[in-house]
């Protein structure tokens, strides 16, 4: 809000501690490397990007060695299956972040909540006591490291045991 403003800079800074100290594996269970956040000014032009450089790709060598069933006893034809579809996958989840984020990353955005402020002001005392709003009280760092990434690794990546 105007009243407690944060950067996309100062986001990034708490996610990328966030994910240092408590890290995403991959499939071989080692820490994810956090690294630094590029923004793309197209989100679109990124996504058909990773498409066509990556997903496509993968899907194409998957849909062509799919029908190679005899090879499925081949040890060497089950691996490559696996990584082509963890892989394919993998790029399907970057491109849906992508999406879901982009329209936070490409504009500039203040959110002004007179509105909300004036119809929390209108409910009783007890009702204000039990749903607390006031965004300058907002700790950001405790939202991100507490609420949202954590919801976003339980809901949206689906992780067993989110911190």
């Amino acid at each position: 809000s105007h009243l407690n403003p944060i950067t996309l800079g100062e986001i990034e800074e708490i996610w990328r501690t966030y994910f240092r100290e408590d890290p995403m594996t991959d499939d071989q269970g080692r820490p994810v490397r956090v690294r630094p956040i590029r923004f793309h000014r197209d989100p679109d032009r990124f996504s058909r990007g990773l498409y066509l450089r990556y997903q496509l790709p993968l899907s194409l060598a998957e849909r062509a060695l799919t029908p190679l069933s005899f090879a499925n006893g081949m040890r060497p034809y089950r691996r490559l299956m696996r990584w082509l579809v963890r892989s394919r996958k993998r790029v399907e989840r970057v491109r849906g972040f992508s999406d879901l984020y982009s329209a936070y990353t490409v504009n500039s955005w203040i959110f002004m909540n007179e509105a909300s402020r004036s119809l929390f002001d209108k409910l009783d005392a007890e009702d204000q006591a039990s749903f607390g709003f006031d965004v300058q009280e907002l700790d950001w760092r405790t939202f991100w490291t507490q609420v949202h990434i954590p919801g976003m690794r339980r809901f949206v990546v689906d992780e067993d045991d989110p911190r």
